[in-house]
């Protein structure tokens, strides 16, 4: 049956939750035959369709999951209003518990658009301004008490970034920045202008009633993200705010984790047992981050709000490095055993990676580099220098191979665009795959690895 008319429905409005009605939608017309409804799920603010999405029709009619184009059918509705319902856990990053859309259905079958608003829509609520800069996002929250979990107004909130520049002797120089905002009398909060290219982002809160942690916010290439924040009493200042965190790790098969560091800044260190438990206690109130550390392990991190005299409960699975025979590979498996592993490594996010199809949008090799998340890139005339954050508020310089051997910055100077097959950086020490890292040594800092047309052909 062909669809005649497109019902498109999007969210006008920043709410900092979207929950659908209670009440169920009752449908008109029921005695018609029933028509087939399609529809899509789409992202404003990135410009894509959502995936892996559910939709579900308010009123009894069984949900669906949207395909990699951000597609969903029912295939038997009776014609009549209904309101349809989306969760995905992008939403979350967002702030959205879901998003809704009101669409009549006619009798010649319809298509329904549930969009996420545009970053415009966004910022115009959140900011009270005009046209959003090209080069700026913007994060948004309530603060409340983790004492009293009520709202916190006037409490200081503010994001630190720090930025890498090149001295006149060629020598790194740390600046660090911040913007500050106040909640109002409902505890929400926003910072507008956070720069979309700050590297390692960081949000604390302060006020009178107490302090949370310094929290990091994942990087990513959404420009909005949501952070709750819950204020507890001082390190030191008063020993009944505290909690403890209770949980459990597991590898990626989902087996318990044994003897990985959990790790959480002024606390002292806990231990996974043979069961993948950990326990940490006399943890201040507030909103507080751990992270899970072990040889051969993606490190992952958790933001947890701990209520005095309270438990929170953590569940975490770790990512598996993999395992790399490096630059000791066979030579006659190794140009598809480096392409393969590279994919592999991509498919499972690990680091931050690009193939030879975004390398090519770049006129010069060097160009990209500037535009890779957590890497600080100043060129002086042909010379280029590449620095990462240390994870101590200062940089590091990354170790760079290229197809395997250890290089300079200046052979990757030298690299046209078309020459280059893929480029993988790891922020992290931790993140270097296996059988990549210096022997006998442990880094200090992130890595660069560069994969060449060459290097990836078997030979």
């Amino acid at each position: 049956m062909p669809f005649r008319r497109s019902c498109t429905v999007s969210l006008a409005v920043l709410a900092l939750a979207l929950t659908p009605p209670a009440h169920a939608q009752v449908p008109v017309a029921t005695a018609r035959p029933s028509v087939p409804v399609r529809g899509i799920a789409f992202d404003s603010v990135r410009g894509k369709p959502i995936r892996n999405a559910f939709v579900a029709i308010m009123g009894g009619i069984p949900g669906t999951t949207t395909d990699t184009n951000g597609r969903f059918t029912f295939d038997s509705v009776p014609p009549g209003i209904y309101t349809f319902a989306m969760q995905h856990a992008m939403l979350d990053s967002l702030g959205f518990s879901g998003l809704t859309a009101r669409a009549t259905i006619s009798a010649e079958g319809d298509e329904v658009r549930i969009a996420v608003p545009s970053f415009a829509t966004l910022w115009r609520a959140a900011c009270h301004a005009g046209t959003p800069p090209s080069d700026s996002g913007f994060i948004y929250g309530n603060v409340r008490s983790g004492a009293t979990r009520k709202v916190v107004a006037n409490a200081t909130i503010r994001l630190m970034w720090s930025e890498m520049l090149l001295s006149k002797n060629e020598s790194f120089r740390l600046r660090n920045w911040h913007l500050d905002a106040r909640s109002d009398s409902l505890g929400n909060y926003a910072i507008c202008g956070v720069p979309v290219d700050g590297g390692s982002l960081r949000v604390q809160a302060t006020s009178e009633f107490g302090v949370t942690g310094e929290i990091d916010l994942p990087p990513g290439e959404m420009r909005v993200f949501r952070r709750d924040l819950t204020l507890g009493a001082p390190p030191g200042t008063d020993s009944s705010q505290r909690g403890t965190i209770a949980g459990i790790l597991t590898d990626n098969l989902g087996d318990p984790y044994f003897n990985a560091r959990v790790v959480s800044a002024g606390l002292p260190e806990a231990r996974t047992g043979a069961d993948g438990r950990f326990v940490m206690r006399d943890v201040p109130a507030g909103t507080r981050q751990i992270e899970f550390r072990s040889v051969g392990m993606i490190p992952i991190q958790s933001v947890v709000d701990i209520v005095a005299n309270d438990t929170a409960t953590v569940i975490m699975q770790l990512g598996r490095m993999t395992t790399l025979e490096g630059v000791r590979v066979e030579r006659e498996r190794r140009g598809k055993a480096l392409a393969a592993d590279f994919q592999v490594r991509r498919k499972l996010g690990m680091g931050y990676s690009m193939d030879t199809t975004d390398v090519l949008k770049f006129a010069n090799f060097s160009s990209v580099f500037a535009n890779i998340p957590s890497l600080r890139a100043e060129y002086r005339g042909p010379n280029m220098l590449l620095a990462m954050s240390n994870g101590r508020g200062g940089f590091c310089r990354p170790t760079v191979r290229l197809d395997g051997v250890i290089a300079s910055f200046a052979n990757l100077s030298d690299l046209s665009p078309h020459e280059v097959a893929g480029v993988e950086v790891f922020p992290r020490a931790a993140q270097i795959p296996a059988g990549y890292s210096l022997p006998a040594s442990e880094p200090e800092c992130g890595m660069i690895l560069v994969w060449t047309r060459y290097g990836f052909r078997e030979r």
